[in-house]
């Protein structure tokens, strides 16, 4: 489970190393402890995010902060740099 960012606000924000096969388009999770149905965040191809699911049930202040702090260009680039060292491809939700 590599993480994207240690800890954000007291959220760890990951992904999985078993996304699939092929793996799913690049996205992460968000919860205080990593599980299987963690909040889900689609990267899309314009570096913009779109919250897939927010099964943690996160509040939407919190899941706000934790959006801006990833939209950050050093943040986005470390996403995409850690999936594509673990999956070695990268593919867009949209």
């Amino acid at each position: 489970m590599p993480d994207i960012v240690e800890k954000a606000y007291g959220y760890h924000i990951y992904f999985w190393s078993n996304e699939g096969e092929p793996p799913e388009p690049i996205h992460f999770h968000i919860s205080y402890k990593p599980h299987k149905d963690a909040t889900k965040v689609w990267i899309l191809s314009d570096g913009s995010l779109q919250v897939a699911n927010n099964r943690d049930e996160i509040p939407l202040k919190a899941l706000n902060r934790i959006l801006n702090l990833m939209q950050l260009e050093d943040n986005l680039e470390t996403a995409k740099k850690k999936w594509m060292d673990h999956f070695e491809e990268i593919r867009y939700y949209r």
